[in-house]
């Protein structure tokens, strides 16, 4: 009788013989002598944890990118800007112009304590703004504070 479930015993020090896909797993149970071990094959173990840093680390800018496009309506936010660690900066920079223009819409709307808070936000985050700062030192000289 002819059983599939059985597999070949390798000799001893060598490789399980592995067909399909299981080839793709990092270890493998060897059954040598009624002694039942596990070989791990370190450098399958190593690509596969690798696969998955960078699939979450992409996953995770995937979600950072819709929310900040969609949710916080940031437009000219780019996926680039926030894959990249280099690139953090420039999405710093946008991040601050949006929120000094959306605090120029709630002065125009009459809603002076958020678009305060928010060209606070929008100066520190981008400070090479000058009509935000402009406009962040009218709003300190109109509280009568010229700190």
């Amino acid at each position: 009788m002819n059983d599939t479930s059985e597999h070949k015993v390798p000799v001893s020090g060598s490789a399980p013989d592995l067909s399909g896909w299981i080839k793709l797993l990092p270890a493998a149970v060897c059954q040598s002598g009624g002694i039942k071990t596990v070989k791990v094959f370190w450098g399958k173990l190593c690509l596969l944890i690798l696969l998955l840093v960078v699939a979450s680390y992409l996953f995770f800018v995937s979600g950072l990118y819709f929310y900040a496009k969609y949710a916080r309506g940031i437009l000219q936010t780019s996926y680039t800007d926030l894959l990249l660690p280099t690139h953090w900066e420039h999405y710093r920079a946008v991040q601050g112009e949006h929120y000094i223009s959306f605090a120029e819409q709630q002065i125009r709307e009459g809603k002076i304590l958020e678009a305060f808070h928010n060209l606070r936000v929008g100066v520190a985050k981008s400070p090479e703004n000058v009509q935000g700062r402009l406009l962040l030192a009218r709003f300190w000289a109109s509280a009568n504070r010229f700190d």
